[in-house]
């Protein structure tokens, strides 16, 4: 496992600590956490620490190659700072999840169909962290992110949205 403390732009290029390695021998997981997600940039924040829709294009050719190894694998997007005040972040960055999927299966040359999923943690005081996960068909997630969101009633004050899971059941 590598880990950076580091700018993502930078490190996503092909020599960066989150570029897919050519030899890449194993399932992978790619893992993002944004402070939250803008339909468009801000300099309030810095480009850095957001998730910008203007992203997609370097993010999708990096996960394309990823997913272009063969080697099953997860991509996970979590983003914070989803409160009532924010708009309707939740679902403008669910949909770029959705797009980014579509963009990183057209830019696949084999015929691999893509599955996603999305779910949000409610936390005192309104503010919602989201998440987004883009899977291989090897994984299947929908059963296991399922029974993974309790009853909200026994969450310590926390609150669970159930998941929503989009595409075909996989052979995992």
């Amino acid at each position: 496992m590598k880990t950076a403390c580091a700018s993502w732009p930078e490190e996503i290029c092909t020599s960066g600590i989150l570029a897919c390695p050519e030899d890449l021998q194993s399932p992978w997981l790619f893992s993002m956490d944004p402070m939250t997600y803008r339909e468009t940039y801000s300099e309030h924040g810095g480009k850095e620490e957001n998730l910008n829709r203007s992203d997609i294009d370097i993010l999708s050719c990096a996960l394309s190659l990823y997913f272009r190894s063969g080697k099953p694998g997860i991509a996970s997007l979590f983003v914070y700072k989803v409160g009532k005040n924010n708009g309707d972040v939740q679902s403008q960055f669910w949909k770029f999840v959705e797009d980014l999927k579509e963009q990183v299966a057209d830019n696949i040359t084999a015929s691999v169909e893509l599955s996603s999923s999305y779910f949000s943690l409610l936390h005192n005081g309104g503010n919602r962290n989201v998440a987004g996960l883009i899977h291989s068909p090897q994984i299947d997630l929908s059963s296991r992110l399922k029974s993974a969101c309790i009853d909200p009633g026994i969450a310590s004050g926390r609150k669970f949205a159930r998941p929503h899971v989009s595409g075909t059941d996989s052979l995992a």
